[in-house]
């Protein structure tokens, strides 16, 4: 049931995700469109921000990441070792 409301939630969250994603494209466009900031590249500047968030968000999830794989892991061991005995 868990894995299952997740798939869902994810799948309600990733078009808000591809939008973020677009967000350097789309300023680029802009900022060619009406002239602004004279050709300076400013898909690099809108970027650079975003790869340091996404960064730091996975840096704060490896931990917690972490400790739910190695539950999962103790589980699945001890459903194979109880078939095995």
């Amino acid at each position: 049931a868990k894995t299952t409301l997740l798939i869902f939630v994810s799948h309600l969250l990733f078009p808000a995700l591809m939008a973020v994603v677009m967000l350097p494209t789309g300023a680029q466009m802009l900022a060619a469109h009406f002239e602004w900031f004279g050709g300076m590249p400013v898909r690099w500047l809108v970027a650079l921000p975003l790869l340091g968030a996404v960064a730091l968000l996975y840096w704060q999830s490896l931990n917690g990441l972490g400790h739910w794989l190695q539950q999962r892991e103790r589980e699945i061991l001890q459903v194979v070792t109880q078939e095995v005995e």
